[in-house]
């Protein structure tokens, strides 16, 4: 069933690592918004062969959906993969229905959202979170709902954040801590629990406040030098 979770990250970049970063993200964004066109048009081609009755297009449509999750499942010991990942077909999905009453080739406009430039400063997971970039300043934001922090994570552009914050040359100065919480850790407070967890740190930053909460460094392991935070 799951529970209501949240992360949240506000990072310091090094300024060699916005470019790599923002790039990173950008082309996440255009890749799967190119995968959505894609199978909306092969669909209108393929599956619906260009109806405009209503009831033809529904019937395609629900074939369409059918064959897709009978692909997507396990069968004599293997496991047959779909032509898209659950994501693009949930967006493709949603985007076919909506034009159901009046079945037509689906446009750019008809996407989830625009896609993304070298002016584009937030990126969209979902209606669950964002991830913005300002300056140097990285801020990684879900909202406090049922599993939101599992879909956010693997949602396309949240896979293609952590997994570049993985890849960057963190310096002095740079990093910063996720945190994590959830509906026990709020109701847990009598027990002098944490409101929020460190899920992860980055750099010297990120270090040097995991030092001051847990007292020791994540890397090494040791006994932090210094409790203080400043």
């Amino acid at each position: 069933m799951g529970m209501s979770e949240k992360e949240y990250a506000e990072l310091k970049l090094p300024a060699a690592a916005v470019p790599q970063v923002k790039k990173a993200l950008r082309d996440a964004v255009n890749k799967h918004l190119d995968q959505v066109l894609a199978e909306c048009k092969r669909f209108w081609i393929e599956e619906a062969k260009r109806t405009r009755s209503t009831k033809k297009y529904r019937e395609a449509l629900d074939r369409w959906d059918e064959a897709y999750w009978n692909s997507n499942r396990w069968s004599y010991g293997r496991y047959s993969a779909p032509a898209v990942s659950e994501q693009v077909h949930q967006d493709v999905h949603k985007i076919l229905q909506d034009l159901a009453g009046k079945p037509r080739q689906v446009q750019i406009k008809d996407l989830p959202e625009a896609k993304a430039t070298n002016k584009t400063v937030t990126f969209h997971m979902g209606g669950d979170g964002s991830v913005t970039i300002k300056g140097r300043t990285l801020i990684y934001s879900t909202d406090y709902y049922k599993n939101t922090v599992e879909r956010c994570r693997g949602h396309v552009v949240g896979q293609a954040l952590f997994s570049v914050l993985e890849s960057i040359n963190w310096t002095r100065g740079t990093g910063g801590v996720v945190t994590y919480t959830n509906e026990n850790y709020r109701e847990d407070m009598s027990a002098n629990a944490q409101p929020n967890t460190i899920n992860k740190c980055y750099g010297p930053l990120g270090e040097r406040e995991y030092e001051w909460v847990h007292g020791f460094n994540p890397r090494t392991h040791k006994p932090a030098r210094r409790l203080s935070y400043r």
